[in-house]
């Protein structure tokens, strides 16, 4: 490990160790500048330039097509196979999902990750991510690849503000989808919806996991 990566470590160990703390306060937690231009540039290119198909919903053989509640398009994300931006991307989050669980006192947790387009005029309604019992998904990790966001472009994620709440209750919390940031949140037990976007949203969606027995 050359000193810049060092450095770049030790700041998610410090930001891992933050967001922690403000999951364990609230149950969500958003870091700002998570990645640098240079990152989220390659990286939204990269899901561009990707084969993306219609979301599902459901698990296993219940999974279906249902544009009525959610429409944006995903591809899953293969780290060893996947182009260089997006494989270097899977691998820090995947180093941060340890200091992250380390701060938590949690196991370390396996990381799997999409990557996520809305079209305009798009959106996800109120869903619970580990909606069933057999769910592993822990935590709910978003990184957002758009540039110069506006009030007007829309797509905000709406969480609800506390376990149990609607997302769309009046003090639920807004999240602007700002380019570079990182959004983590309890998958279990938070509410959550993608608001109608009026431009393009490009993000990577990913779950830390409980290990598999």
């Amino acid at each position: 490990m050359d000193v810049r990566d060092a450095t770049d470590q030790a700041r998610d160990n410090a930001r891992a160790a933050q967001a922690a703390d403000d999951i364990a306060d609230r149950g969500w937690a958003r870091i700002e500048h998570f990645l640098d231009p240079a990152d989220r540039t390659a990286l939204a290119n990269a899901v561009r330039a990707s084969s993306l198909r219609e979301a599902r919903t459901g698990v296993a053989s219940g999974e279906q097509v249902r544009s009525d509640v959610r429409a944006d398009a995903i591809a899953w994300i293969d780290h060893a196979t996947a182009s260089s931006p997006i494989a270097r991307w899977h691998a820090r989050m995947e180093a941060f999902g340890v200091s992250l669980a380390a701060a938590l006192r949690l196991p370390a947790p396996v990381f799997d990750a999409h990557m996520t387009r809305y079209a305009p005029r798009t959106f996800y309604r109120a869903h619970v991510d580990a909606a069933d019992d057999g769910s592993r998904r822990l935590l709910s990790a978003i990184c957002y690849l758009g540039d110069r966001w506006k009030a007007a472009h829309g797509g905000c994620l709406r969480l609800a503000a506390r376990p149990g709440a609607s997302c769309r209750a009046d003090d639920a919390i807004r999240l602007e989808p700002l380019g570079g940031s990182l959004v983590l949140f309890t998958s279990r037990d938070l509410e959550h919806e993608v608001e109608t976007t009026h431009v393009e949203r490009l993000s990577l969606t990913g779950w830390y996991l409980r290990a598999s027995a």
